[in-house]
């Protein structure tokens, strides 16, 4: 087996033991500077899946009918943005925390996770589309609960921070992501 085919079956084999609330999780992830840069594959990973997302999104918002060319584009470029800003951002909180010698293990943890947390969205989205009235709607929101959960346990954990500041390590995650969002849609 290819080394970067075993490194990345490991890695995401780590982020599944992270959705479970394992920490020993990160012991299959590889924390050096070089890891945390080849951890940044996980977002080539779910490209294809965002792009499903994003296609619905734009066709049940009626984006697509306008010019979902641009819309698709500006969207690629936004999930771009947000997947290299948090991480240099949190290599400034983490420093700031006194944490920055483990901000390269949460890069990777952070990162790799995005495979995961894409098949949350995507039974949240079926969830929604499949199961009648506000059962759908429910259920997505206790899926994106556990997103939060599984975020604030990768942050708490790879960071080695108290539960308050790996809170707020995930909301401002939620705040750049949404600002990103927010930015995207006015300009679509």
């Amino acid at each position: 087996m290819d080394a970067r085919v075993h490194e990345a079956a490991q890695a995401l084999y780590g982020a599944y033991r992270l959705a479970r609330f394992d920490a020993r999780g990160l012991g299959f992830l590889d924390a050096s500077p070089n890891g945390a840069w080849r951890s940044f594959f996980a977002a080539v990973l779910v490209a294809p899946g965002h792009a499903l997302i994003l296609t619905f999104h734009l066709v049940s918002s009626g984006s697509a009918e306008s010019d979902g060319l641009h819309a698709g584009a500006l969207y690629a470029l936004a999930f771009a943005i947000e997947v290299a800003a948090y991480p240099l951002l949190m290599r400034h909180v983490a420093t700031a925390m006194g944490r920055g010698e483990r901000w390269t293990l949460f890069v990777a943890a952070n990162n790799w996770s995005m495979v995961v947390q894409l098949g949350y969205h995507f039974a949240a989205l079926g969830a929604v589309e499949l199961l009648p009235g506000g059962a759908g709607m429910a259920l997505a929101s206790v899926l994106f609960g556990l997103v939060l959960a599984y975020a604030w346990f990768i942050a708490r954990s790879a960071l080695a921070i108290g539960g308050t500041a790996a809170a707020a390590v995930v909301l401002l995650d939620i705040a750049l992501s949404f600002s990103i969002s927010r930015l995207t849609d006015a300009l679509t």
